[in-house]
């Protein structure tokens, strides 16, 4: 298989009889779980690391090709490569200011001193 995970341990479907021989499939399922999400986030970072790689060569060349314009007086724009936002995990977990609605919850009565929830 794809990521070496080792699936001879496994029962035959056919061949689960007793609630053990279950339970114990159960716990070999979930451990080959845990291990194909290990094999693809090492793979994932390696495939990552390259990319970032690439685009670090590629701003290198994109510096040269800008002073190449500003030389001969040509204003055209370089693209510039970038990361998206599902290439960059850690992005998921910044919230920004528009993503964040408030509501109120309950009305407030302000009567005198004393604030009041409805």
């Amino acid at each position: 298989n794809e990521f070496n995970v080792d699936t001879s341990v496994l029962y035959s479907q056919f061949e689960l009889y007793t609630i053990e021989q279950k339970w114990t499939q159960i716990a070999l399922i979930q451990d080959l779980i845990y291990k194909l999400k290990e094999a693809f986030n090492r793979e994932f970072e390696e495939v990552h690391q390259k990319k970032l790689q690439e685009l670090a060569k590629i701003r290198e060349r994109n510096t040269r090709i800008k002073q190449i314009n500003y030389d001969i007086d040509d204003k055209t724009q370089v693209w510039e490569p970038d990361l998206s936002e599902k290439e960059n995990p850690n992005l998921l977990f910044d919230v920004k200011e528009n993503e964040v609605t408030c509501f109120l919850q309950f009305p407030i009565i302000k009567t005198n001193s004393y604030l009041f929830y409805i």
